[in-house]
């Protein structure tokens, strides 16, 4: 292994892990990124009280991009074609995630109401909730928590299917190299 090849995975892990939650909305931009103060104090450096401050969600998004592309060693025009697909790779991995296992309590997106951070809830999200409601609440007939159960299975399928897809549309432009790479960072199966 060539020196600095292990730094390197590891800070490629690192972004594509907080690529995966910045994009999904599963984390706010503060939860990924808070900093001190440029002064260097307890006061705002003009960023906000309790000396932090916190960049926005999508400058999160744009710097992750920017190290998943250094990872792939793409060039600025093949970066156009593979960053929408990785993208839609990243959104559609986290929802299968998110919704079957309660991820960040069974909403996709997590605080601040059914999506979290203002993100709609996914469908897989949705019927995993109710699911979770249904399971819950002592009184539920088997007849109600086997409708639930039916609706979550359904929706679990239907978000496997889209992030093959996904998967799929993104392979069909990467060099075999690439495709070594995402996999091993598990965004491609």
């Amino acid at each position: 292994m060539m020196p600095g090849t292990t730094r390197k995975n590891s800070k490629f892990r690192t972004a594509v892990l907080a690529l995966a939650l910045c994009l999904t909305g599963a984390v706010g931009a503060s939860d990924v990124l808070a900093q001190p103060a440029p002064d260097g104090g307890g006061g705002d450096g003009g960023q906000g009280g309790g000396g932090q401050f916190r960049i926005d969600p999508a400058q999160i998004r744009d710097m992750m991009m920017n190290w998943v592309k250094d990872g792939l060693e793409v060039s600025d025009d093949e970066w156009t074609i593979i960053k929408p697909r990785l993208e839609k790779v990243v959104t559609a991995r986290m929802e299968a995630a998110a919704g079957a296992i309660g991820f960040f309590g069974g909403g996709f997106g997590g605080r601040g109401g059914p999506g979290g951070n203002g993100q709609p809830q996914s469908a897989l999200a949705a019927a995993n909730a109710s699911l979770q409601a249904t399971v819950q609440k002592k009184e539920s007939t088997d007849e109600e928590i086997k409708t639930k159960l039916a609706a979550f299975r359904e929706a679990r399928d239907k978000a496997r299917a889209a992030l093959k897809t996904a998967q799929a549309e993104l392979k069909e432009v990467l060099t075999l190299r690439q495709e070594a790479v995402l996999v091993q960072f598990q965004m491609l199966d």
